[in-house]
């Protein structure tokens, strides 16, 4: 039984969770200074790399600090909503992570886990809000001291800096709900904030889980070295990070499309036996490619639009019929996926032939040729 103290309370269970905490830092210590010596070069290679860091973030900051001041400025709406976002999905999968850890590990056999989780949770969420918060506050008077300017903030920058703290306090009650809890640990590894992955359907979370086994490994870095040697020699630093940030997203998205849309043929195979009707079969595995097109489409049209104008924006309809006919030719041939690959080239031939030909007469002919593709697939 537990001893009662002079007033007659019983005494708080201690939090095991701050005395684990506690433990691995002792043992740090103590294994630090039984080796002091790789303790201290640990600690010297630290410094270097921090140090040189630094002096390449200020270097840059000297270059382009004023217009990057300028830049911010300019979008601080925009800013606040990025810094937002990115708080909010790193800091719901830390501490989804982190309570999983704790609820999965060897404490959770003991009896105070139960309230030193939320506890834990809160004050992990306050502490990375207030070093994001930190960091966006003394941006704007580092970058100003760079460029040899005045220490000042942007009109509303409170805002950038009040976005981690409202992130902090959504990603802490999607962590704590007990259906992000129950996704995160059956959709363990994939991409995306877990309230993300728990509102799609079966089918689409199987298409989601395809994509994020294709994006193990380290092949998708190689696309960054076409893409520098593609960049403008005379485009600002700030044009060329947002040029890069939008390709590597358009390259994503072209990723989960092709990956989505593999996964139609595996599925028809494996559900070949089972009463699911086509027009279901075909809705359920195209919600989220549908999706994917919407959203891709309406961003590269608004970028190509809003930065060279409509005439750059001409080659977005191309690239959503090539899409569609896509998708028609998998849905059409899923039950004989050999013959994807062929039906596809077909079809894109005519389409060439009739461009170079009749021009006049293509978009119709797209129109036939997606119909007659999707009578097949709702035959099937």
């Amino acid at each position: 039984m537990r001893s009662r103290n002079s007033l007659g309370r019983v005494p708080a269970a201690p939090d095991p969770i701050a005395l684990e905490r506690r433990l691995r830092w002792r043992a740090r210590c103590a294994r630090w200074r039984n080796d002091r010596v790789s303790a201290a070069a640990l600690a010297l290679v630290w410094c270097v790399v921090a140090g040189t860091g630094l002096a390449l973030a200020w270097s840059q900051a000297q270059r382009h600090g004023t217009r990057l001041l300028a830049l911010l400025d300019a979008h601080v709406p925009a800013c606040a909503l990025l810094v937002f976002a990115v708080a909010l999905l790193a800091g719901e999968r830390t501490l989804l992570a982190a309570r999983r850890s704790w609820s999965r590990g060897w404490l959770g056999a003991l009896p105070g886990l139960g309230s030193a989780v939320p506890r834990q949770l809160s004050a992990a969420a306050v502490r990375s809000a207030l070093a994001l918060s930190l960091l966006v506050l003394a941006l704007p008077p580092l970058l100003g001291a760079a460029g040899r300017e005045a220490a000042c903030w942007p009109r509303g920058w409170w805002l950038v800096v009040v976005a981690p703290w409202l992130a902090a306090a959504a990603a802490r009650a999607l962590a704590a709900s007990p259906r992000a809890a129950v996704a995160g640990s059956q959709d363990r590894g994939l991409p995306g904030a877990t309230w993300i992955v728990a509102a799609l359907p079966v089918a689409a979370r199987w298409q989601w889980a395809a994509w994020a086994r294709a994006q193990r490994g380290r092949a998708a870095a190689w696309l960054l070295l076409p893409l520098l040697l593609a960049v403008p020699a005379g485009l600002s630093p700030p044009g060329t990070l947002l040029a890069l940030m939008a390709v590597l997203a358009l390259a994503t998205l072209a990723n989960l499309w092709s990956a989505a849309l593999a996964c139609v043929p595996r599925a028809a195979a494996l559900l070949r036996a089972t009463p699911w009707r086509s027009p279901s079969f075909l809705t359920a595995f195209l919600a989220l490619p549908g999706t994917v097109l919407a959203l891709a489409g309406s961003s590269l049209a608004a970028l190509l639009v809003g930065t060279a104008g409509w005439a750059a924006g001409v080659p977005v309809p191309a690239l959503v019929a090539l899409a569609l006919v896509h998708a028609a030719v998998v849905a059409a041939e899923r039950q004989r996926p050999r013959r994807i690959a062929p039906a596809l080239v077909l079809q894109l031939a005519i389409q060439v032939a009739s461009l170079q030909a009749v021009p006049p007469l293509a978009p119709p002919l797209l129109l036939v040729q997606l119909a007659l593709l999707a009578r097949k697939a709702l035959r099937r």
